[in-house]
């Protein structure tokens, strides 16, 4: 990131990477400590690249199920899955 920091694909596919060890560590039955950072990072790299480029719906679905993860603000996560609409993301975020 220190390279390009204005790359808002590499910040999506950075809080990709966090949002998966989050998933597989709760999964392991690793400490919610653990996961919970790893799910913050996610949401940060997420917000970080939709401020970049608001248009990437990827992004945006991904939030949502981030947000929908962190147990996030009432309404953001299905703001965040509305906006993006139809897409791979959808699977994540039924796991409400």
């Amino acid at each position: 990131m220190r390279r390009e920091p204005g790359n808002a694909v590499a910040h999506r596919e950075l809080a990709g990477l966090h949002l998966t060890a989050a998933r597989r560590a709760r999964s392991a039955g690793e400490s919610e400590i653990t996961w919970r950072a790893d799910l913050v990072e996610a949401w940060q790299h997420y917000a970080h690249a939709l401020d970049l480029d608001p248009s990437d719906r990827r992004t945006r679905g991904y939030l949502g199920c981030t947000l929908v993860e962190l147990g996030g603000p009432p309404g953001a996560a299905e703001k965040q899955l509305a906006d993006a609409g139809p897409g791979p993301w959808q699977a994540c975020a039924a796991g409400r």
